[in-house]
């Protein structure tokens, strides 16, 4: 592998390694939060809760291997994503259970894009192990960010409303509603691919 590559590889996995850390942290402090009450809410920050933990422990095989001092780039990254993730940490304290899972949507967001990059850099590089983990990630992740935006339309009118029944009734059409966004139709079959 070129000098290049190993270094890119180290790049990107330094980022993605950090900003998984970063986001569990908000989401354990999410968990902890006594606005976290709606069932949803609850079930969605436990299922990302595994799935990040099962990621970084991924991730750490893949740091060794990679070699060299990777600890020192990954104490950068950290110092990078915190201004980034540290209002997810703080939205746990001051805002409402929706705004915490639009955050945690966005920073998902960031994470598929890295893994998009980590996998092309890793065809680039030969290297397969790297590739199908990424792959594995992204899936998971994906299937994180689609159940966010479930839930998102399921928690807003329940903290808004005292009847819980009829914000459940508006939850339920807003979900089917806004899923239509994401439609196959909607998407059409498959992506253009634009050279650049």
């Amino acid at each position: 592998m070129s000098t290049i590559n190993e270094k890119s590889l180290r790049k990107y996995s330094s980022d993605l390694y950090s900003l998984q850390n970063h986001l569990l942290k908000a989401v354990k402090k999410q968990q902890a939060s006594d606005k976290v009450k709606q069932k949803e809410a609850i079930e969605i920050l436990h299922m990302m809760n595994l799935r990040i933990s099962d990621q970084i422990k991924d991730f750490d095989p893949l740091l060794e291997k990679l070699g060299g001092d990777i600890s020192d780039e990954i104490k950068s990254k950290i110092a990078t994503f915190t201004g980034t993730i540290s209002g997810l940490i703080e939205s746990a304290r001051r805002d409402p259970v929706s705004k915490m899972l639009r955050d945690d949507y966005i920073a998902l967001s960031m994470l598929a894009v890295g893994y998009k990059m980590l996998y092309t850099t890793s065809l680039v590089a030969h290297r397969d192990d790297v590739a199908e983990m990424c792959m594995n990630h992204l899936t998971s992740v994906t299937r994180m960010i689609t159940e966010i935006s479930k839930a998102i339309p399921m928690v807003v009118p329940k903290e808004m409303m005292d009847d819980q029944e009829l914000a459940s009734e508006i939850g339920m059409k807003a979900v089917e509603k806004t899923q239509k966004a994401w439609s196959s139709e909607t998407i059409e079959a498959g992506p253009e691919v634009v050279e650049v």
